[in-house]
């Protein structure tokens, strides 16, 4: 069986289901938690604020696949009272089997304050729920690795964070 064919069978099989699950929805998200950060080169450990947003599209709540931007902001150690922020954005993929419970998947870029751009990646796992028809809300603990650099200068600036928050989800349609 040609590529394309598998293409169009899996089209056809996602329209199925898409017509069985009460259709399509798109949602507008707002993300707000607190993040730990793991570094090489000296950040706190201690919860600062993480602030993002989502558009998505899918299949009622089983599927969604969209894009977003989340802005981490962070602090260095030593009392300096520097703070800078790191924002990642790029594409979110959210799947759910059991009815409430969800994992979502990031991948995208990130860049520090700076910085060159870098690759991260990130995923996530949370519990829908609903707040009436056009609203949910998610608990949701997440996990990323960023990698990023700075043009000239050698070392690890690589963060990994872990953030506890919610989910805001508003839907659209």
């Amino acid at each position: 069986m040609k590529f394309k064919n598998l293409v169009v069978l899996a089209l056809v099989g996602l329209a199925t289901v898409a017509s069985t699950n009460s259709a399509q929805a798109a949602r507008l998200s707002v993300l707000g938690a607190l993040s730990t950060t793991q570094s090489g080169w000296g950040l706190e450990s201690s919860p600062m604020p993480l602030v993002g947003g989502e558009l998505t599209f899918g299949i009622g709540d089983y599927f969604q696949l969209g894009g977003f931007f989340e802005n981490n902001f962070i602090s260095f150690q030593g009392g300096s009272g520097l703070t800078s922020s790191v924002q990642f954005y790029g594409a979110v993929v959210r799947i759910s089997a059991i009815t409430g419970l969800y994992l979502d998947a990031k991948a995208g870029f990130d860049k520090g304050e700076g910085s060159d751009t870098g690759v991260g990646i990130g995923a996530g796992l949370g519990y829908r729920i609903p707040l009436g028809f056009f609203a949910d809300i998610s608990p949701r603990v997440g996990y990323r690795y960023l990698p990023y650099s700075y043009a000239g200068v050698s070392g690890n600036f690589s963060r990994s964070t872990l953030d506890f928050g919610l989910l805001l989800e508003l839907k659209l349609f």
